[in-house]
């Protein structure tokens, strides 16, 4: 006769497998409901606790640190909050640290998010590939990553979109509604997924022969609205006939699309934009924006997942996840030729 595990239990209860341990523990929150359902369940199966296994459980804080660049982005600020919510369904709760994109800040977080007994760590780091980052060599909790690599010997998880394939949709769309002098407007080359959404838009566009040099990125770094449009201006002003451009965020794009009607650009008559993320501010613009859309809910379930898993023991069959993404048009694009 098979041997009844704690899966087995989960199921016939309807909880988590975390929400049985703790039963059985008698550690962490539950109802007085779910204690009885989950003894009787103990008591008609005959399961039998693994003592070892529950001297183990016993240690588990059910909390899970989240090390976040900058929480008032819009497509971190949804990554995390998808993250809270799939944690939450298997019983752990969540402790989050903004780093403001500084290394001594990830760095410190990195300490004291670790000291705190938190059973896991998800990072989506604010550091750009440059950037050496061997210290997280010292994490002695399972953790993944999200979004980006580090720059690291460590063989690490990387859940995150398939950032080159939304450059070569980018590209795509721009080619089929015959732009010619296309331009990419980022925050920092130097991270993994800027990196790759360039070599996807150069890719495609040379595949459709357009014209794509290293001239035709511009790397805007001020956190600042009003720099950031000066600077903008001033790529416009400099690039006469531009008639496509492809940038970094949502956020990018809608001042893209600001400073343009200031210099009487049509968009998209003379002027195409397409953004990255799908964010609220894509919708309302006038006229709104196209984009790459990022499925952050997928994103955070699979991180989730392999994260628990790591916690649990299991090593993943692949290191490196990509999440598909999807060109999202709107009245910033012309349509087809």
């Amino acid at each position: 006769m098979k041997k009844v595990s704690i899966k087995d239990i989960a199921n016939i209860t309807g909880v988590s497998t975390a929400t049985v341990s703790r039963v059985i523990n008698n550690n962490g929150r539950f109802s007085e409901e779910t204690r009885l359902k989950v003894e009787q369940a103990i008591k008609d199966t005959g399961y039998q606790t693994n003592f070892n296994a529950k001297s183990l459980r016993i240690n588990k804080s059910y909390s899970v640190g989240i090390l976040v660049p900058d929480i008032t982005n819009s497509f971190f600020g949804n990554v995390v909050k998808e993250i809270e919510i799939e944690l939450f369904n298997h019983d752990y709760s969540t402790i989050i640290a903004s780093t403001g994109r500084n290394p001594k800040k990830e760095y410190n977080y990195i300490d004291m998010l670790t000291s705190k007994m938190i059973d896991g760590l998800i990072i989506i780091s604010g550091l750009n590939y440059s950037s050496k980052q061997e210290s997280v060599h010292d994490i002695e909790v399972p953790f993944i990553c999200i979004d980006r690599e580090l720059n690291t010997s460590k063989s690490i998880t990387l859940i995150t979109s398939d950032h080159y394939q939304g450059g070569i949709e980018a590209a795509k769309a721009f080619a089929e509604t015959g732009i010619k002098k296309p331009l990419i407007i980022v925050r920092d080359t130097n991270t993994t997924s800027t990196m790759e959404r360039i070599e996807g838009f150069r890719h495609q566009l040379i595949n459709e022969a357009i014209t794509f040099g290293d001239e035709q990125i511009f790397e805007l770094h001020s956190t600042d609205t009003i720099t950031i449009r000066s600077q903008i201006k001033t790529v416009l002003e400099r690039n006469k006939g531009t008639d496509g451009i492809f940038a970094a965020n949502d956020e990018m794009a809608a001042l893209i699309l600001k400073v343009a009607q200031n210099m009487d650009i049509k968009v998209p008559e003379d002027l195409q934009i397409i953004g990255f993320d799908n964010s609220s501010i894509s919708k309302y613009t006038n006229p709104s924006l196209s984009t790459i859309e990022q499925n952050t809910e997928e994103i955070a379930k699979t991180a989730v997942k392999y994260l628990l898993n790591e916690i649990d023991g299991s090593s993943p069959k692949e290191r490196k996840k990509l999440i598909p993404v999807r060109l999202i048009k709107r009245g910033s694009l012309k349509k087809n030729n």
